[in-house]
């Protein structure tokens, strides 16, 4: 892979998904027996709350997308509608069909 191939893929990797990979390596980290028992416990619960932000993190980004999908649909309805509309109002048969 060269750099430039490597950039893109950095490019197209989300926030949410580097901070799962990170608390998933936190978590398989935790179930090792040479770290103390603390240790163990902090980076498990450390893990498991990452986890669980990158999940609520990348369904709050889907779901901003589809309301601005759901926008941009709804805006484009309404200019066509005002279009027509307007041609019906001023009488051009072309654009009243």
């Amino acid at each position: 892979m060269s750099a430039s191939e490597s950039i893109v893929v950095a490019r197209k990797t989300t926030l949410p998904a580097l901070i799962a990979w990170l608390s998933v390596c936190l978590i398989a980290a935790s179930w090792g027996s040479e770290l103390g028992p603390s240790l163990c416990q902090t980076w498990g619960w450390t893990g498991l709350f990452g986890l669980t932000a990158a999940v609520a993190l990348e369904l709050t980004e889907r779901s901003r997308l589809l309301l601005k999908i759901r926008s941009h649909v709804n805006t484009t309805n309404q200019r066509i509608d005002r279009t027509i509309a307007d041609a019906a109002h001023v009488g051009d048969p072309e654009l009243a069909k």
